[in-house]
């Protein structure tokens, strides 16, 4: 609706356009009137006005004047004068304040109604080209920082190779002084759900918090790095003294990482580099940062620096062939409780020595594999028992803390050992388990699936069915439905080109946010992240 204001000295005639007409259906509503100029500006002055309708012929300060005044202040408002025949010469000189748009006294209803409606889709139209306009300077502000960001990215994943003077001049084309000292952070966000990503609303919103947790924060790039899915902040030291202390750095950055959560975010943490200078900022700077990141899992940190990290990521940690060779014979010989007390061990050790997350993640890999192995040597699939993880680095992504790793490990040992004593006593049925697989392959898709649906198929009773299977596989049945129906989504996502809502109901989720959620946790990213990489290549 358009808001319109009445003028004019007349009461009767002031009352009989605002009363006289069916406003609302010409898609106008009258929310003001004055019975003179000045009153009038002062209504505009405190209220926003569409509409103006003016009586040219009034006291004091007529309709002309009241409009020049309007046109002077820059009131952005359009103006219908109502004139008599007396007084017609008064419209001429109104055309020359930009008003083109008259009515004549006694009021005609079809003359009204018809003025009106010009009118309105003359605004109607300026209104549309005003969104069409920010839309494209959007569009064109979007894609110029998305290259922006495909440039720095390629670099950071060397992806590209470029000379040293010809980095050199691009970065300073990007605000990058190579002769000031630097420092980048790298910050990842996790969502609570997954939602389309908007790069420049990102990083406006990071702004946003590091202004306001950190006033007079100058000469500062955002980017984000498609394939990461991190905020990466090139911070100039020079201007900004006050992070040239990287325990004073840590400080400034926890209140904008626990600021920004609480959201839309779930988690938020930063990985800081060391002062970096001129083409280094590039390689040295973003590993750093993306090491010190890494490593505030380790260390129960929002925030950490990589200089103060450097005697930590000296220490070497290797789990002994000896203790390899203990944990398979408990594991073998269906030993739980040494087997738990082994691995509580490994990582209690970990925790103490307060390793970097390097030797942590390679030792996490040993005993992944070892584990891996002893499920293929007896015949399992260890996807089976990975707890929705399509995969050890997904895992080492999404697991949070060393006693979450702990238990992770734990609980794929502990249903190795469950699967092996369960075909020891009762032999393998292959058969059955097979068919389960063979009917859900054929029938994922199917949003109204259920285990009722296997067993009544395979002419077994649902407990019956369910409880061999997870035996058997690892996974209940409906887990395992799930994890098909994420891999056949992947594989959807990686080759077809649609969208999440079609992918989602072509491998049987009626809910794509629900969806979202299965294949971020199953996969470590979210589903709009890899239709965004696949585009990004």
């Amino acid at each position: 609706m358009y808001k319109v204001l009445v003028v004019d000295d007349e009461t009767l005639i002031r009352k009989r356009i605002i009363f006289g007409f069916d406003w609302e259906s010409w898609g106008y509503q009258v929310v003001s009137e004055a019975g003179n100029g000045p009153d009038a500006l002062e209504i505009l002055e405190r209220e926003a006005i569409d509409v103006a309708i003016v009586d040219i012929a009034m006291p004091d300060m007529n309709g002309i004047e009241l409009v020049r005044e309007i046109r002077r202040r820059n009131y952005p408002i359009e103006v219908i004068f109502l004139t008599g025949h007396s007084n017609f010469e008064y419209a001429k000189e109104a055309m020359a304040e930009g008003v083109y748009y008259y009515i004549l006294k006694p009021l005609d209803e079809a003359e009204f109604s018809a003025t009106l409606g010009k009118l309105a889709n003359k605004m109607d139209k300026e209104q549309e080209r005003e969104r069409t306009m920010l839309n494209l300077k959007e569009s064109r502000d979007h894609i110029n920082l998305f290259l922006k960001c495909k440039f720095f990215s390629d670099l950071f994943h060397a992806r590209i190779g470029i000379e040293e003077d010809e980095l050199k001049e691009k970065l300073e084309q990007q605000g990058v002084r190579l002769h000031n000292g630097y420092r980048v952070v790298v910050i990842k966000i996790e969502k609570d759900q997954d939602s389309e990503l908007n790069i420049k609303q990102e990083l406006d919103r990071m702004l946003q918090f590091l202004t306001g947790k950190m006033p007079g924060l100058q000469n500062i790039i955002t980017l984000y790095d498609v394939l990461d899915d991190c905020i990466i902040l090139f911070i100039d030291i020079s201007e900004n003294p006050s992070l040239m202390q990287p325990q004073r750095c840590m400080e400034l950055f926890k209140p904008v990482c626990s600021g920004m959560e609480g959201t839309e975010y779930a988690c938020v943490r930063a990985g800081i580099s060391r002062e970096v200078k001129s083409t280094e900022i590039v390689s040295d700077g973003y590993e750093e940062a993306l090491t010190a990141l890494q490593n505030t899992m380790m260390h129960e940190e929002k925030v950490l620096e990589y200089g103060m990290l450097l005697p930590f990521l000296e220490k070497k940690f290797r789990i002994s062939s000896a203790q390899k060779g203990e944990l398979r014979r408990e594991v073998e010989s269906g030993g739980l409780e040494e087997t738990a007390r082994k691995l509580k061990k490994i990582f209690s050790d970990i925790g103490e020595e307060k390793v970097g997350y390097s030797e942590f993640s390679q030792t996490v890999k040993q005993i992944f594999y070892l584990l891996s192995e002893i499920a293929f040597e007896s015949n399992l699939d260890i996807k089976g028992y990975m707890d929705g993880y399509s995969n050890l680095e997904t895992a080492l992504l999404g697991i949070k803390s060393i006693d979450g790793m702990y238990a992770w490990l734990y609980g794929i040992a502990e249903k190795i050992i469950a699967s092996r004593e369960f075909f020891r006593k009762r032999g393998q049925n292959i058969e059955l388990v097979y068919k389960v697989k063979q009917y859900i392959m054929d029938n994922y898709w199917n949003q109204e699936l259920t285990l009722t649906d296997i067993s009544d198929y395979l002419h077994v009773t649902p407990p019956y069915l369910s409880g061999s299977f997870k035996k058997a596989v690892g996974m209940s049945v409906t887990q395992y439905v799930s994890m098909i129906r994420l891999e056949k989504a992947k594989e959807i996502l990686c080759s077809r080109g649609m969208d999440v809502r079609s992918t989602a109901e072509q491998v049987g989720y009626s809910d794509e946010y629900y969806f979202s959620r299965c294949f971020k946790k199953y996969f470590g990213v979210s589903p709009s992240s890899v239709i965004r990489i696949n585009n990004f290549d």
